[in-house]
This record gives structure tokens, C-alpha cells and sequence, in this order.
């Protein structure tokens, strides 16, 4: 089973994507540097849940104009 990856920003890539070929449960990766996003879990099995990996934090860029 393989689960998506996480969004990529103009700043960052998004979480690699994982995968799971026995029963159990893999948690999604973090996204990579600001903006992306986390990729999404993998379960493998009839009561097996994953959950996705977190995002990566924000940033605010502040440009002046004289």
C-alpha cells in the first residue's frame, strides 16, 4: 500500500511518500522546510490505522518599497 506525498511550497518539498507491504502502520513524513506539507499514511491489514505526517511551519516574508 503507498500513500501520497505531501505538497511541495516555493520554499520546500512536501514529505516523501511511504508504503507499507505488511500488516501494521506507517506514519506519514514531515513536511520538508516551510510551507510543505506532510505526506499521507500508510496501513496495511483490516484494523491497521496511519495517520498523515504534520506539515512544516510557516513563514512570513516582509518586503519594504521606498
Amino acid at each position: 500500500v503507498a500513500a501520497g506525498s505531501g505538497g511541495n511550497s516555493v520554499l520546500g518539498g512536501g514529505g516523501a511518500a511511504v508504503g507499507r507491504s505488511t500488516d501494521g502502520a506507517t506514519t506519514g513524513t514531515v513536511g520538508g522546510n516551510y510551507g510543505g506539507g506532510g505526506a499521507g499514511g500508510a496501513a496495511f491489514g483490516a484494523s491497521q490505522t496511519a495517520t498523515g505526517g504534520a506539515g512544516a511551519n510557516g513563514v512570513i516574508i516582509v518586503t519594504e518599497f521606498y
